[in-house]
């Protein structure tokens, strides 16, 4: 693996990490309707997440690092809706996330075909 791909991967999963614990946070303001949830959730959202997108950025152009960022956001939270939450997702949504894989092995399969030309 090319080591411009091993740091979109290291910052990626940072920004991954951070916006679990958002999307963590945001669920918890929505069920226990405690706004000390809202706040940590406005914190990582507003700085942690602005400052990991601006690092990806040095590698990628905005529309691959969005699209990378909301892949792997979602599959975050079907974990944390799943494993944490207990809540439902339906067979039509799982084909969505499958989909949403592919597409992700699409993107990072064409960007190593055309190396720094994405830039």
């Amino acid at each position: 693996m090319k080591e411009e791909t091993l740091k979109i991967m290291g910052w990626l999963a940072v920004l991954v990490f951070v916006e679990f614990w958002a999307l963590y946070f945001v669920q918890k303001t929505q069920k226990k309707n405690d706004k000390k949830y809202l706040v940590i959730t406005m914190l990582l959202y507003g700085i942690g997440v602005s400052l990991l997108l601006y690092k990806l950025l040095a590698y990628k152009n905005i529309a691959i690092v969005n699209f990378l960022w909301n892949i792997f956001s979602t599959m975050s939270g079907f974990f944390i809706t799943l494993v944490i939450f207990k809540e439902h997702i339906s067979h039509l949504e799982w084909a969505g996330a499958a989909l949403g894989i592919l597409s992700l092995g699409l993107i990072m399969y064409g960007g190593s075909q055309k190396g720094k030309e994405n830039k």
